[in-house]
């Protein structure tokens, strides 16, 4: 496994329900419940879920059926070709958090997959994406994050407004005849909701409806309180294994006794999970080992514990709200990305401190939390995924792979990925 530790720091229901429903929170709100109430209600709708399995027969969410895969799903290049102009080719993909570009004048990048883009927010709020591109001979524009009021490019000096307005040209009669006013730079499709920014990677003006393409997902992400989130760390990782093979390990617990003895499994009950499915989205939900102090217990004891959940934006990004007295409430984004090899992948982790984390809670705890979570997926989850994905590539052709019915949010993943690209799926 080759790592690129960037360490990239900021400058300035009822339980019985069947697997897949999204259930009722088992409460009334109405109209005037504050955030904080609904992300309570919805946090003990999963907790009811979660002791039920503890003590219920099947002790999971579990699929209708095992399913079955060709390995060319993780092998084929023709497969991969698909999945870059398919998925990551024309669909919304997360681009950052609304705090990477808190106030005017900020911009960040977006560079893990594709083209170099810019995200920059306007003078009048609202945030724009383009390419990093001067639409002079087309140099690079932006290399570093930060708050500014132009652009300019390292190679001629021609300036842009954070509008994409291209208004400072050196020796501009020199370019009489040009229509140099039409030359603003190439925006890229983009959408801000809930405390996010998305983009789509190609040219285009198009404003993404953020909030139609979550769907049933996205009251469940607002819970995550993601607005005003302060990006503490990020690193990234390049890994000699199949993109979705990685995302096939978060969503499941059925590794975690054999995985992860030492650190998931010493605090999380393996092979237990709550699953919504919000196609093609979910939502999943791990037990602490303390839920089975409550077993046997009244409801009306049980203690209000934060929002913690993982979600998962198709097709490649998850957001886990997570929870430590430590470290308080956190958000740690994790993106996989496939590069011009099945076996080979790219992934940013980014953890980010919360407006409601208290302020005696210092940023360097958040930090540790971010290593600590690094150090787990990079030194235990991405060497069993790269070792697989070698046994893959040597395969027979007509081998399949098998998930069971504790694996179902791999199974919902896998067949929205072939749907969507056009290949058979069991």
């Amino acid at each position: 496994m080759r790592i690129a530790a960037n360490g990239l720091r900021p400058t300035g229901a009822d339980w019985s329900v069947k697997p897949g429903h999204k259930p009722a929170l088992g409460l009334a709100m109405d109209q005037t419940s504050t955030d904080s109430t609904a992300a309570e209600l919805s946090m003990r709708a999963i907790e009811r879920r979660l002791v039920g399995h503890l003590t219920d027969d099947i002790g999971a969410d579990f699929a209708a059926a095992p399913m079955r895969n060709s390995v060319r799903a993780y092998t084929d290049p023709a497969w991969l070709a698909k999945e870059h102009s398919e998925l990551f080719g024309k669909l919304p993909i997360l681009a950052c958090l609304s705090g990477d570009v808190a106030n005017p004048g900020d911009v960040t990048l977006f560079e893990a997959y594709g083209p170099s883009i810019i995200i920059a927010r306007a003078p009048s709020g609202e945030v724009n994406a383009f390419l990093n591109m001067c639409t002079h001979r087309a140099g690079r524009l932006v290399d570093s994050c930060g708050r500014r009021k132009l652009m300019t490019c390292g190679f001629h000096s021609w300036s842009f407004d954070l509008e994409g307005n291209l208004v400072g040209v050196p020796t501009r009669a020199a370019f009489a005849g040009i229509d140099i006013a039409g030359r603003r730079l190439i925006r890229v499709p983009v959408g801000e909701w809930g405390g996010m920014v998305f983009v789509k990677l190609h040219p285009g003006d198009e404003r993404i409806d953020v909030a139609a393409w979550l769907g049933e997902l996205g009251p469940e992400l607002l819970h995550c309180n993601m607005a005003g989130a302060r990006m503490i760390k990020s690193d990234q990782f390049e890994i000699e294994a199949n993109w979705k093979y990685k995302i096939d390990t978060f969503g499941e617990a059925y590794h975690f006794h054999a995985v992860h003895p030492q650190t998931f499994a010493v605090t999380a009950v393996p092979d237990l999970i709550v699953y919504d499915h919000y196609e093609p989205h979910y939502r999943i939900s791990f037990a602490n080992k303390f839920y089975k102090d409550w077993i046997g217990t009244d409801e009306s004891t049980w203690p209000v514990t934060p929002y913690r959940s993982g979600h998962f934006i198709f097709p490649n990004s998850f957001v886990f709200s997570v929870y430590r007295e430590s470290t308080g409430r956190a958000v740690t984004v994790y993106q996989l990305f496939p590069q011009e090899r099945p076996d080979r992948a790219r992934t940013r982790i980014t953890t980010y401190r919360l407006t409601d984390t208290g302020d005696h809670i210092a940023d360097s705890e958040v930090e540790g939390l971010h290593d600590f979570t690094c150090s787990v997926i990079g030194g235990e989850d991405y060497p069993v995924a790269e070792a697989s994905t070698r046994n893959m590539m040597y395969a027979p052709p007509d081998f399949e792979l098998v998930y069971g019915r504790n694996e179902v949010a791999i199974q919902d993943f896998q067949r929205s990925v072939a749907r969507m690209i056009g290949e058979p799926v069991d």
